[in-house]
């Protein structure tokens, strides 16, 4: 830890796309009567034909966007609900739909150290050691409502110490 100086991360929240299953739609093809008609075992007009009204098919695009209309957001890392202290980070504002967390224009990101040391504070020492143990750490961001997000991660070593 000595030699860390920041551990922070963004969230951009977009709008959910998904395969919408693409393909043709059913056109239902035409074809045009003719009458006929028997006189002395003899088919009246002979040879006949039967004309096909042109059809087509619409195409339907395979991919489909679904606007974000998500809200209670949560935010756990390494299966610790961190939600709570990122709220506090920025006075109870939070995730409120499309578009980057935390505001651009407040000019900082969503501090992991602040949320260790916040849980040291409440003596949840154990947990916070588990945010900052070296390695991958798995981030999940859930919703009731489907979402895309992009994580932006920034971590920043002295240059110092090393």
């Amino acid at each position: 830890m000595v030699y860390l100086e920041r551990f922070e991360f963004k969230l951009i929240i977009s709008p959910f796309l998904s395969g919408n299953g693409g393909g043709t739609n059913v056109a239902t093809p035409v074809i045009e009567e003719t009458s006929l008609s028997v006189s002395g075992g003899q088919i009246s007009p002979n040879p006949h034909t039967h004309n096909l009204t042109s059809h087509t098919h619409g195409l339907s695009a395979g991919i489909g966007s679904t606007p974000v209309t998500a809200s209670d957001f949560r935010v756990y890392i390494e299966n610790i609900d961190v939600t709570a202290y990122l709220m506090a980070q920025y006075n109870g504002e939070w995730i409120n739909g499309e578009g980057v967390y935390p505001d651009i224009k407040i000019g900082k990101d969503y501090d992991i150290l602040e949320v260790a040391s916040d849980m040291i504070a409440e003596g949840k020492k154990t947990q916070a050691d588990k945010l900052t143990s070296s390695g991958y750490k798995k981030v999940q961001i859930t919703s009731e409502h489907p979402f895309s997000v992009t994580l932006v991660n920034y971590l920043k070593y002295s240059h110092m110490n090393r």
